[in-house]
């Protein structure tokens, strides 16, 4: 697992940048876990060869060799800590750049991720797939309810301790997902 993209550019590291802006996108989590799907089955092995036969209603768990390793952007996803193997890496504050070749083991998110931001060839060593699936209706309707109270609170006089409470239960639906 691994959060946001949140590090330094290499491009502007040791310096002081001026006249930035950001945003902060407003309960993105809950979001997808109320309209995404997930792998709801035991993932089971299967001899998944090239990302082109990766079925959209799969979920797949990918263990997989990248060679040639060549970032298309300013941005780099693969994590060095996340490699079983790397040689030859160039990277940005733990992020590889380039290298020679690395094994990972991956999702299918992670796959069309990379070949989006990356240039490599692959092999793909191993390879796992399951359903994909909405969760259950009664927990997607406990993350809306959880939302509507914690929204009905937010900003109102007296209810800080209240709407702290509820925002608390709120980001913390994730705990509550069992893997």
């Amino acid at each position: 697992m691994h959060g946001g993209y949140t590090h330094a550019s290499w491009l502007f590291t040791d310096r002081i940048l001026k006249n930035l802006d950001s945003y902060d996108e407003t309960s993105a989590y809950p979001y997808v876990l109320t309209t995404s799907m997930f792998p709801m089955t035991k993932f089971e092995k299967c001899n998944l060869t090239r990302f082109e036969d990766m079925l959209k209603n799969f979920a797949y768990l990918i263990r997989i060799k990248m060679i040639g390793v060549e970032t298309k952007y300013y941005n780099n996803f693969i994590s060095k800590s996340k490699c079983e193997t790397i040689k030859g890496a160039k990277c940005d504050n733990g992020r590889v750049i380039s290298c020679d070749y690395l094994i990972i083991t991956i999702t299918d998110v992670d796959f069309r991720l990379f070949k989006m931001t990356y240039d490599f060839d692959y092999e793909i060593l191993e390879s796992y797939s399951a359903l994909y699936r909405y969760l259950p209706e009664q927990f997607i309707n406990f993350i809306l309810d959880k939302y509507v109270k914690k929204t009905k609170l937010k900003n109102v006089e007296g209810q800080e301790v209240q709407y702290n409470l509820e925002k608390g239960l709120f980001n913390s639906l994730y705990r509550n997902v069992r893997y």
